[in-house]
């Protein structure tokens, strides 16, 4: 009979422990909400010491070195307030923008006046920013033999010509040359990719010997049919996919 009672005594006790967590849980939720009360009211004062005092905190960290001695960072005359880096992106950019039109003005206004009206009209293509510098796009038809990578003798005036612009220039250059979907019927090229890859090296290699153009900042890159402009079957169309673009690269920028 004793031992009932005792049973039915802890089961008693422990049905009365959840208060116990209850009133704890009760006195967490009315701290927090008594913190949230007082950090919504304004005080001006309070937030710019608070300010300050991170930004202090955030001027002076120190750096430890490997031999385990600490730099005060504050000290170094190359330490600085921290700066909006949003801020800083947009004005790198904006530069590079004025840089790459810049470049374009200078291409254009050279190729005009160095081009007669007929190389212009049957050679070039166009001239166009990228993102990453100046595009110069020619008529691969007119540069090279059909399905060949000889440099047409028509071709080397204007080449030449663009040569003595690249070398004025001295930034780096890439040479892309493209084909169409037309099959290649030379046993020499087995593919598109052949013949676009041995095309540009053939124009790179002709442009650094005539103008002697630094190789570290040359590079060839064939791309057979892979970057086409246009899938139109019109005669006019498939002629403007085989192209040589030059790209001349903004200063600041590499391949």
């Amino acid at each position: 009979m004793s031992k009932r009672k005792k049973k039915r005594a802890e089961e008693h006790e422990n049905h009365e422990r959840w208060l116990v967590s209850y009133a704890d849980f009760i006195t967490l939720l009315f701290a927090f909400f008594v913190v949230m009360y007082a950090t919504s009211k304004g005080d001006v004062e309070k937030q710019k010491s608070f300010e300050d005092s991170i930004k202090k905190y955030l001027n002076k960290i120190t750096a430890v070195s490997i031999g385990g001695n600490s730099t005060d960072l504050s000290e170094s005359k190359s330490s600085s307030p921290l700066s909006n880096p949003i801020q800083s992106w947009r004005k790198i950019y904006t530069k590079k923008d004025k840089e790459i039109e810049q470049l374009l003005e200078r291409v254009e206004s050279y190729l005009d006046q160095n081009l007669t009206g007929s190389q212009k009209e049957q050679i070039l293509f166009g001239i166009q920013d990228t993102d990453w510098g100046v595009k110069v796009s020619l008529s691969a038809d007119k540069v090279f033999a059909h399905e060949s990578a000889k440099i047409n003798r028509e071709a080397v005036a204007p080449l030449l010509a663009v040569g003595r612009l690249l070398k004025e220039l001295n930034h780096g250059v890439i040479i892309e040359n493209h084909y169409g979907n037309e099959p290649i019927k030379n046993n020499q090229y087995p593919s598109a990719w052949e013949l676009t890859s041995m095309r540009s090296t053939k124009l790179l290699r002709f442009l650094m010997q005539q103008q002697s153009l630094s190789a570290e900042k040359m590079t060839a890159a064939g791309f057979a049919n892979s970057r086409l402009i246009s899938s139109s079957s019109q005669k006019v169309d498939k002629a403007r996919n085989r192209r040589v673009d030059i790209l001349i690269l903004n200063e600041n920028d590499f391949y």
